[in-house]
């Protein structure tokens, strides 16, 4: 309790000098916001007590002044497996404590004795309600029983030398309405033993109490640091796996306790019950964020109790698509209608700090099934899970993307050299790396190698034991060659076959600040795509060859490109051409 710093260390004088500084605008003791003050004080023994909020009590906050954002994930989630819907999505559940970095420090500073204290604490936005019980300790008669507002200092008339108790509470809303009344404070004008209040229905129950002596002829400053009474679940929905904005979203979430709180012992008491299931659509833009694809939503509950099977239910969802989806009069994705739950096992919220469930929403493959034979004869099933467009890279915010309407493109940011984690860029020979693997979630893809191909195509594989009788594709002039697939169509992609457009290759013709200028060949008669399987290897150090699929108005195959490294300033770089790349899940 702050209240501690006033009556810490056997100090028999603390004056307005006592200075709550917090990083927004400084509030002085003679001044308060609004009318709810009482000015000046008597010469009858009366004096006056100056109320201010002073902030939350944040048990997630990191101290460390280094570290940049305002919450973060744990680096100890709890990562579940990739899950596939019907609905036309995957998903990736993760849990963990939440972290936090108070972008509003607050501390407490004496200026008689030069110390200061740093609050583990989040500043509590102004106009916020509580109520503020003060009574005398020694007849527990009551000075004040009333409803006040965050950012307001408030002066209080009491009586100089006297022991006071008080009491805050709020359900950190700026609706009076809200926030109950005690059940049974003041109705004699004494505070009674038990007074006992709702914790409330999915609310973020907050409380401070303490005693203060209020000092003759100065104002004596009453600082509340609430602290959190209920356990905080904070919902993520993520779509950075579908390198989409969210637009909007709801969910439901059940299982949250209630009960009732004790007033005088500072603590919960008696049996919890439950509360009826909360959907909401309020999200907002994760703290660490300053982007739309990371929204989330709170819930509280009164239980600290491991839940055995916390569930989310994603009841709907809208996504903003890419520029041409958006020029090509489809703005969005609309997954309405839905009833996806998301499950953790052994979820156990903790009283006072903020639990991460986050949903990772990624986008769902197309799925192709083909026949393998080994040393001839037929032996197995080959299941491979592509992504639905080419990869392309942004620079900024989830660089690594999949366009939302696959498209035939010559977009410079689309073309790939070999080993190259950037488009338009030769990799360096000792720095190769798979792009495909850089896209969010991280190693949730990697790059189609040769055997995905000959799948497709019909070929031998590298072992030479198995082959592959092939899949019968369609082909469009001029525009795309493409394969079926088993999996079942999503509405809501336009296409949903396993389309590989004619987009042709280039070759480097200048560089120019280390960014090579392409230029294309046959642009509209064939589907160039890298994979990452190289053919000719010397001492596992060179690449002399690295392999490529290629289909066209008439055929189909995977072939080799012969390479070489040539020294570009002081680095080796691997000289090759640059394809499309397709990436396939790991």
């Amino acid at each position: 309790m702050i209240n501690s710093l006033i009556n810490r260390g056997g100090m028999n004088y603390i004056s307005c000098t006592i200075m709550i500084l917090l990083f927004t605008p400084f509030h002085s003791c003679n001044k308060e916001k609004g009318n709810n003050s009482v000015e000046g004080m008597d010469e009858d023994g009366r004096t006056t007590i100056v109320v201010t909020v002073l902030g939350i009590k944040d048990d997630n906050i990191v101290l460390n002044a280094n570290r940049m954002g305002s919450a973060i994930g744990s680096a100890h989630d709890d990562i579940g497996e990739i899950i596939s819907h019907e609905e036309g999505f995957d998903s990736r559940i993760s849990v963990g404590d939440m972290e936090s970095i108070a972008t509003h420090k607050i501390f407490a500073k004496n200026e008689i004795t030069g110390k200061s204290e740093f609050l583990k604490a989040t500043k509590m936005e102004d106009d916020i309600v509580y109520h503020l019980l003060i009574y005398k300790a020694a007849d527990n008669s009551i000075a004040y029983n009333r409803k006040m507002k965050s950012g307001e200092q408030i002066k209080l008339v009491v009586d100089a030398g006297v022991i006071y108790n008080w009491i805050a509470y709020s359900y950190n809303t700026n609706v009076p309405a809200d926030l109950p009344i005690p059940t049974n404070a003041g109705t004699s004008g004494f505070m009674p033993a038990d007074v006992k209040v709702p914790i409330g229905n999915n609310t973020d129950f907050l409380f401070d109490s303490g005693n203060i002596t209020p000092i003759a002829l100065v104002n004596t400053p009453l600082g509340i640091f609430f602290e959190h009474k209920t356990a905080r679940i904070a919902v993520e929905l993520n779509t950075m796996g579908m390198f989409a904005d969210i637009k909007e979203a709801e969910i439901e979430v059940s299982q949250l306790k209630t009960g009732v709180f004790d007033l005088i012992s500072g603590a919960r008491t008696g049996i919890l019950s439950d509360v009826p299931a909360i959907t909401t659509s309020k999200f907002e833009r994760a703290a660490d964020s300053n982007y739309d694809d990371r929204q989330v939503a709170y819930f509280y509950t009164a239980d600290e109790t491991t839940l055995a099977n916390l569930t989310v239910v994603l009841k709907s969802l809208t996504i903003g698509l890419d520029a041409y989806a958006v020029d090509n009069g489809s703005p969005t994705r609309v997954f309405g209608d839905l009833s996806t739950a998301f499950n953790s096992a052994n979820f156990k919220p903790i009283i006072g700090r903020s639990k991460l469930f986050k949903i990772d929403l990624i986008e769902s493959p197309v799925t192709t099934r083909g026949t393998a034979n080994f040393l001839g004869a037929s032996c197995c099933e080959v299941i491979t899970k592509w992504a639905r467009a080419n990869l392309y890279y942004v620079e900024g915010h989830n660089p690594y993307r999949f366009q939302h309407i696959n498209h035939q493109t010559t977009e410079p940011n689309t073309y790939f050299s070999v080993g190259s984690v950037l488009p338009s860029i030769f990799a360096a020979s000792e720095a190769i790396a798979d792009p495909c693997e850089l896209v969010y979630p991280e190693n949730t893809w990697r790059t189609a190698n040769s055997s995905d191909y000959n799948v497709l195509v019909g070929g031998i594989a590298s072992t030479i034991l198995y082959s592959y009788p092939g899949l019968i594709p369609n082909r469009v002039a001029n525009q795309y060659i493409e394969y079926p697939v088993t999996s079942p169509a999503v509405p809501q992609y336009p296409h949903n076959n396993l389309r590989f457009n004619y987009n042709g290759s280039a070759i480097a013709v200048a560089l120019v600040e280390g960014l090579v200028q392409l230029s294309l060949l046959n642009s509209t008669g064939i589907a160039s795509i890298w994979t990452n399987s190289k053919s000719l290897d010397l001492l596992s150090i060179l690449d002399l060859g690295h392999n490529y699929y290629y289909g066209t108005a008439s055929t189909q195959g995977v072939t080799l490109e012969l390479l070489s490294i040539n020294l570009l300033g002081s680095v080796n770089v691997i000289n090759s051409g640059f394809r499309n790349i397709r990436c396939v899940r790991q």
